[in-house]
């Protein structure tokens, strides 16, 4: 048996050249002919008659208008939106220095209460000797000041917290034992 011869076919691997004259010679024909029919469609606008130009001038007029309308009506939509967002921040801004305004009124006043209350529980305790600078606050921790050269007198029984002095009622400060009236 004799088999058939197969037929293969060679592949032959070269470079391909370009022939560089052919490429700009086939895309100058595609620019001539490409410009010669923009030429074409610029010189037939499709008017058949006078009428139809004056339909396709006011067309494109009234196209014109409102595309010039449109564009001053989203700038001016857009200050305005800007505008009203500014006044938001500025409204939301005096608000905040209100509060805090309000704040530090509300806290000057109740420290000055603080202050008062201090002075009259220790003139109802006889603590005249008592200094109240320094001892209004968060770092009160039962230190009684006296003047310099006052020592304590031995008979004074004082309270060991000046928040006692302050959260107590009157009445029980009156029965505190050294309490000079």
């Amino acid at each position: 048996m004799v088999l058939g011869r197969i037929k293969t076919r060679e592949s032959v691997k070269d470079i391909k050249i370009l022939d560089k004259a052919a490429v700009v010679s086939e895309r100058m024909k595609t620019a001539l002919v490409r410009s010669k029919d923009q030429a074409e469609n610029l010189m037939d606008d499709g008017q058949i008659s006078p009428s139809e130009y004056a339909e396709d001038k006011i067309r494109y007029a009234a196209e014109d208008v409102t595309d010039q309308v449109w564009h001053e009506v989203s700038g001016q939509t857009k200050k305005a939106i800007e505008r009203g967002k500014e006044a938001h921040r500025e409204r939301r801004n005096e608000k905040r220095i209100h509060k805090n305004e309000e704040r530090v009124r509300r806290y000057e006043e109740e420290l000055r209460l603080k202050k008062q209350r201090v002075q009259d529980n220790l003139s109802r305790i006889g603590g005249s000797d008592v200094t109240v600078a320094g001892m209004v606050g968060a770092d009160c921790r039962g230190k009684i000041r006296r003047p310099h050269g006052q020592a304590s007198g031995a008979d004074e029984t004082r309270p060991s917290n000046l928040r006692s002095v302050l959260n107590a009622p009157s009445s029980s400060l009156l029965a505190l034992p050294g309490n000079r009236q």
